[in-house]
């Protein structure tokens, strides 16, 4: 037995002129409601990670100005941001960065917003790795002296309630 599409449909519609009217009336509010509501959380999305990461490269810039103006107090440094932002972070001496692309992003709106906040504030070559973003990100940043990697927690870019 072949279900018949068209049959199918007039079962399902209203035969009275209420059930009509009300469909008229309610599913564009419906409508409306869904697409009002997506616009919303994607703009708040957008919001809450570009802040975040505005502020995980803000953090990571006041590093890199702390170490430039006392470099004899590295490890002081690297203690004081693990405690204060939770970073960790490590120097490598005399490597330079990569000159290849870095992996396809996993999370391209992550990606986009952290990118676009390293390279306002702190300016120098990087690289980034958000393959694990939700634990951990790490980035990757070139100095004269060597590459220095921070591991920031996923908690500072990621946002379990938005």
């Amino acid at each position: 037995m072949k279900l018949n599409p068209a049959l199918l449909l007039k079962r399902i519609l209203p035969r009275t002129l209420f059930g009509r009217a009300l469909i008229i009336i309610v599913s564009p509010l419906i409508l409306l409601q869904i697409i009002s509501t997506h616009i919303f959380y994607d703009r708040h999305w957008d919001t809450i990670t570009r802040r975040l990461s505005s502020s995980i490269a803000g953090d990571i810039a006041m590093v890199l100005d702390q170490l430039r103006d006392n470099p004899e107090n590295q490890q002081r440094v690297f203690l004081k941001a693990s405690e204060i932002f939770g970073f960790s972070i490590s120097l490598r001496p005399g490597e330079i960065l990569p000159n290849q692309p870095p992996d396809k992003a996993v999370n391209a709106r992550i990606d986009k917003f952290l990118s676009h906040a390293i390279r306002e504030r702190v300016r120098r070559p990087f690289q980034l790795d958000t393959s694990s973003f939700k634990e951990q990100v790490v980035i990757d940043i070139q100095l004269p002296d060597g590459v220095m990697s921070v591991a920031a927690p996923g908690e500072r870019l990621f946002s379990s309630t938005t």
